[in-house]
């Protein structure tokens, strides 16, 4: 059995190394979409950041460092979220609206705290699902239509949005 979560990072630079994770949710996409976690804003780990992460999200390096929660403390609070959700045979599948981003930063967090890939090996781009469903390799933006949160940069708003979307792409296609 497969658990799809709808994932958002926000982080100070393009890649880990380059910058630390700052906050973010995931959102178990199911009917009602009532189990959700949201880190919080994390303090950083490092001193490399690039400003304009800072300013795509409206936050500054003060803010981020005066953050309430260690990235380690939240990323084991993660781990257990998701070992709570954990049955037997049961795997999990990071969902994005950009995994190339999102699956770096969890991926890299995770191992560094846990010594454990818990989001497994890939993840899925939801432009590149709505572009099959539709069998329009070229649209991959149009679902984005079907959010209902905003997408504001806040993780779990996205994350929460795009679960939404996802939702809405299987009754339509499913």
């Amino acid at each position: 059995m497969t658990l799809l979560l709808s994932m958002d990072v926000e982080a100070s630079g393009p890649a880990p190394m380059h910058g630390d994770m700052i906050s973010f949710a995931a959102v178990i996409i199911e009917e009602g979409l009532s189990r959700f976690f949201d880190s919080g804003n994390m303090r950083p780990e490092s001193e490399h950041y690039w400003p304009e992460a800072y300013a795509a999200i409206g936050m500054t390096r003060e803010e981020h460092l005066a953050a309430p929660y260690s990235i380690r403390q939240r990323i084991l609070d993660f781990a257990d979220w998701l070992e709570g959700m954990r049955e037997p045979r049961r795997r999990f599948v990071m969902v994005s609206d950009n995994p190339g981003f999102d699956f770096q930063w969890m991926n890299f967090e995770l191992l560094n705290h846990t010594n454990q890939q818990l989001l497994g090996h890939s993840a899925r781009r939801i432009g590149d699902v709505w572009s099959g469903l539709r069998k329009k390799p070229l649209e991959t933006a149009t679902w984005k239509r079907y959010r209902i949160t905003p997408h504001d940069h806040t993780p779990l708003n996205d994350a929460m949005g795009n679960a939404e979307a996802w939702l809405e792409m299987w009754r339509q296609h499913g």
